[in-house]
């Protein structure tokens, strides 16, 4: 993978704004998750596919607890019509770019077919016609934190290439190191969060899609005896249901 350049490259002063908590909970809790057979989410294909082949075949539904809770919120700040205008214009004037017209679209659906009726869907956070925002949050430790950049990377490589764009950021913000400091959201993200800046890997997507196709391939075959992740702390944070199934179906092999 491409070694990314870790440092802000905006004014932060741009995501002061007052925001509505009870709205973008609501929000939150009002979408549903798909987990058909048939599609795999762009978000998925960082992890491990042994996780993500289990979820397809004993429908295990996306966690929703606290963690992604705070997750959803962070993208519904982001996409505020203020915060939105005011990071859009910066990264225009950075990359000394000047367009008459800036056109901005939050949530842009992609459903690309890679196996006849077999799917890669996702939603490209905030798109424009020069480069694409992915946000992430993360609760893994600060320890872990190169780590989690490469894995993000790997899903807005993969948007990058369906979008037909080369350059891309990931806004990430780091859930754990706020935990004991909960002031307001603004300073949340001063404090915790950075812009990673990444451009498209034609080899890394190759490889993505290989993976994707492995695991569809599995899936239709009711197997999930494939390789396990890649980074070591996806395992403790699996969800209690997945790691039990992994867990025994590994017992019997060993048995």
């Amino acid at each position: 993978m491409t070694k990314l350049e870790e440092k802000p490259i905006i004014n932060k002063e741009i995501f002061n704004v007052d925001v509505n908590i009870f709205e973008l909970v609501q929000k939150v809790y009002d979408k549903n998750f798909n987990r058909e057979k048939n599609k795999i989410g762009c978000s998925e294909l960082p992890h491990c596919a042994r996780k993500t082949i289990i979820s397809r075949l004993f429908n295990i539904p996306s966690k929703t607890n606290m963690k992604m809770l705070h997750g959803k919120i962070h993208h519904s700040i982001i996409q505020e019509p203020k915060i939105l205008s005011n990071l859009i214009s910066s990264i225009y004037q950075q990359l000394a770019i000047k367009k008459k017209e800036i056109n901005v679209i939050t949530e842009k659906h992609l459903i690309y077919e890679i196996l006849p009726g077999k799917f890669l869907e996702g939603h490209v956070d905030i798109f424009t016609d020069d480069f694409l925002f992915e946000i992430k949050t993360t609760s893994v430790p600060l320890e872990y934190s190169k780590e989690i950049v490469l894995f993000y990377y790997v899903q807005t490589n993969t948007y990058l290439k369906l979008v037909n764009l080369t350059l891309g950021f990931i806004l990430c913000i780091n859930l754990r190191a706020f935990q004991s400091d909960m002031t307001n959201l603004s300073n949340i993200w001063k404090k915790y969060g950075y812009i990673i800046p990444i451009h498209f890997n034609q080899e890394l997507y190759n490889k993505t899609i290989e993976k994707a196709i492995l695991m569809f391939k599995f899936i239709d075959q009711n197997e999930f005896h494939i390789t396990g992740p890649e980074f070591k702390w996806e395992c403790k944070n699996c969800s209690k249901e997945i790691k039990e199934i992994c867990l025994k179906e590994q017992k019997k092999e060993f048995s």
